[in-house]
């Protein structure tokens, strides 16, 4: 069984940012007609894709302390690094991009670090949203700015390729949702 895990900043004043992408999409897939969710508690859901079942999580801590949630979510669910993809925003991929990798590095993101140590490895998946890095802004300002309309609508195809993602990760496992490429 696959574990999907979205970081974000929790609090109204952080919707839309850069920041929360990873809710921002793993929301819209889990209210997608394909997905049957079913609340398990404490921002956890029980989901069923196309008969495969799974689990999204939402992080209820600041980023820079995700670790602390995935390490409670990892003793009262049971499962092994290996099982838990991490969705969140990442500077060096383009708007709307979307990116799976296992077992890589936090590449200077304070979330995925935090993960890293509270797990002990960086034996886990990343499905990376891009927000692109934009010159001369602060990295602070730029990852915790709001969305454009337009932005968002470009978020709408980075939603459905992190489903594909997500399917093909059920359907296939690891090698298999990586040679499709989101597809």
């Amino acid at each position: 069984m696959w574990y999907f895990v979205a970081l974000a900043n929790p609090g109204k004043e952080y919707e839309l940012t850069r920041h929360n992408v990873g809710a921002f999409v793993l929301k819209k897939i889990m209210n997608m007609s394909e997905c049957d969710a079913e609340e398990i508690g404490n921002y956890m859901y029980n989901v069923m894709i196309d008969g495969k079942h799974c689990c999204f999580m939402f992080s209820a801590s600041f980023m820079n302390l995700s670790g602390e949630y995935v390490k409670k979510a990892q003793k009262n669910l049971k499962f092994k690094p290996e099982q838990l993809v991490v969705i969140h925003d990442d500077q060096d991929v383009s708007l709307g991009e979307v990116k799976l990798q296992f077992n890589r590095g936090a590449a200077g993101h304070n979330g995925i670090t935090s993960i890293a140590n509270a797990l002990g490895t960086q034996d886990f998946g990343r499905l990376r949203i891009g927000i692109e890095r934009v010159s001369g802004a602060a990295m602070a300002d730029h990852v915790l700015g709001k969305f454009s309309d337009d932005e968002l609508k470009t978020l709408e195809k980075a939603t459905q390729t992190a489903f594909n993602y997500i399917k093909n990760l059920l359907k296939y496992g690891k090698d298999g949702a990586l040679s499709r490429q989101g597809k």
